[in-house]
């Protein structure tokens, strides 16, 4: 199982959303009719809220001012796509079961790990407004 991402351009919504939708298996997220990727994009949203509604597996769906995350399935069946706006277009990264379908469209494989299996995070004291003390 590989973790897999791919950048589209402006524009290339729908296009994205039609690959999502042959890698994950899923019926069509978006339709000709969709002229822009505003309009899309609220097209795109409706379909996955009441796919996570109906869904008989743990599924959720987290909405953002810049994009999405769609989770489905749980352990080793759990499937994860993401969607953020960029400044050139929009980011897409896909991972968990079955989306090995995802080089076919011309998405780079990343590695076997979740992308934030390795994030480390520093904490420490903070130097912002004094309220670290050098006495």
């Amino acid at each position: 199982m590989y973790w897999y991402q791919k950048e589209y351009v402006f524009g290339e919504l729908r296009k994205a959303l039609n690959d999502v939708s042959q890698i994950f298996a899923e019926g069509s997220l978006s339709s000709k009719a969709e002229a822009n990727d505003n309009f899309c994009m609220l097209v795109v949203l409706r379909r996955l809220c009441s796919l996570v509604q109906s869904s008989d597996s743990p599924s959720s769906l987290t909405v953002k001012p810049d994009g999405f995350i769609w989770k489905r399935g749980s352990g080793e069946e759990e499937t994860y796509c993401m969607c953020r706006k960029m400044s050139t277009g929009w980011l897409f990264e896909a991972g968990g079961k079955g989306t090995d379908a995802a080089v076919h469209f011309g998405w780079r494989k990343l590695s076997w790990d979740h992308p934030l299996a390795n994030t480390e995070v520093t904490v420490g004291p903070s130097r912002h407004l004094n309220l670290c003390r050098n006495d």
